[in-house]
């Protein structure tokens, strides 16, 4: 799929050639707008949409997946559109939204729906929905537009979507002393021990990733909170961990250890590949 969209980059035209499904026999409707949805792993959605140019069903394509040298019909879409899934994934639109999208023109009951064959029909306005649904999509970047929030949130209102900001305000916080020096003999020592600050969790280093600006910088998180302790005790810093925001935000937010955290971190990984 790189390279597919490498060379559309570039303008070059790009075709594929796509299982017909259960659209076995008869032919595609000449230019019928053609969607390519994934449905297996993450990220689940369209990735693509073109036009089948003839709609002319084809045999000559080897399915090695069925009894050796069969056949299946197929069809060759040229692409107008397309991104890479597993490379740009917030690019893709999600089976939640194309789901949306086919119950609001009354096309299926929604369900989070896969498509259950290749093939599958879809109205022409649907069709024109989704195509303009992508579009908007690759334009916007990683943020969703206005229009999808609107419509994954059916509560949510045109006032919902501003809100005034900026006014000063005066705050008065009761709050647990923090020391400090101590943070900066932790990060020190740690940096002549090891010479990075590497998040004990992940791994994460500041300077590697954004040279000099990230140099010497990491967080600290005290295994016992400051909000729980009774009352004014001595910290060591052995008691403080250095790790990256990321992190120091998810080991608050679960309370979590830091030996929690990495079994958590490597479980998600291997479920990810």
């Amino acid at each position: 799929m790189n390279q597919i969209v490498q060379d559309m980059a570039t303008g070059q035209p790009a075709a594929i050639v796509w299982n017909a499904g259960i659209r076995s026999k008869t032919p595609f409707p000449p230019g019928s707008r053609a969607f390519m949805v994934r449905t297996g792993k993450e990220p689940r959605g369209v990735f693509a949409y073109g036009s089948i140019p003839t709609g002319e069903l084809l045999d000559d394509w080897k399915n090695w997946g069925k009894a050796q040298g069969g056949k299946v019909p197929h069809v060759e879409i040229e692409l107008e559109k397309a991104i890479n899934p597993d490379t740009q994934p917030e690019q893709v639109i999600s089976l939640q939204l194309f789901s949306l999208q086919l119950f609001k023109e009354r096309h299926y009951p929604y369900n989070e729906w896969n498509p259950p064959a290749s093939g599958t029909p879809i109205r022409d306005q649907t069709a024109d929905q989704l195509r303009a649904l992508f579009d908007a999509r690759q334009n916007a970047g990683s943020i969703p537009t206005t229009q999808e929030m609107r419509d994954l949130d059916p509560y949510l209102e045109p006032k919902d979507l501003a809100a005034p900001e900026g006014r000063l305000l005066w705050k008065i916080h009761l709050e647990r002393e923090r020391n400090p020096a101590l943070v900066k003999k932790k990060k020190r020592t740690v940096l002549r021990a090891t010479g990075s600050l590497a998040c004990e969790v992940c791994g994460f280093d500041f300077f590697k990733t954004y040279g000099q600006l990230g140099r010497e910088f990491a967080e600290c998180h005290h295994r016992t909170p400051l909000s729980l302790l009774a009352g004014i005790r001595d910290t060591r810093l052995e008691d403080l961990d250095i790790v990256c925001a990321n992190c120091h935000r998810m080991l608050h937010r679960g309370k979590l250890t830091i030996a929690e955290l990495q079994n958590l971190l490597e479980a998600q990984n291997l479920n990810c590949n």
